[in-house]
């Protein structure tokens, strides 16, 4: 599927950026996306080839890409995700210094074959409310 569907849907320190690109040979069209999960599901449900997911917190290393090249041998539409979870932290501290290299993580993941990049906000994983 690399380079037919590539939809971002971004959010960088509480702005989000929503870009979708869809070439001539995509399998279905996409718009209207507000980055919301349940847009992301929907994206899912368009794409009719194995899929493989690498979940990660940014940062994007060696380790990640080796992720990735394995993810290949197993699906055929290769989706990565950054979300800085900041329960995943001990203290609010760690959470702010975790490095934010969101340009360079989108290049390399781009670079070594990535098709769609998922990166929901804070208050779509944990909306309003929740304990």
């Amino acid at each position: 599927m690399n380079e037919k569907i590539k939809v971002m849907i971004l959010e960088i320190d509480n702005e989000i950026t929503i870009e979708n690109e869809i070439n001539s040979e995509a399998e279905g069209e996409v718009s209207g996306f507000n980055n919301k999960i349940s847009d992301f599901i929907e994206l899912r449900c368009i794409i009719s080839k194995k899929i493989a997911l690498v979940p990660t917190i940014g940062s994007i290393n060696e380790g990640h890409i080796s992720l990735v090249e394995s993810a290949k041998k197993y699906g055929d539409t290769i989706i990565a995700t950054i979300f800085v979870n900041p329960i995943q932290f001990n203290n609010t501290e760690d959470y702010i210094s975790y490095p934010k290299t969101f340009d360079k993580d989108v290049a390399n993941l781009e670079k070594n074959g990535v098709d769609i990049l998922f990166c929901p906000s804070l208050s779509e994983v944990y909306p309003d409310g929740f304990d």
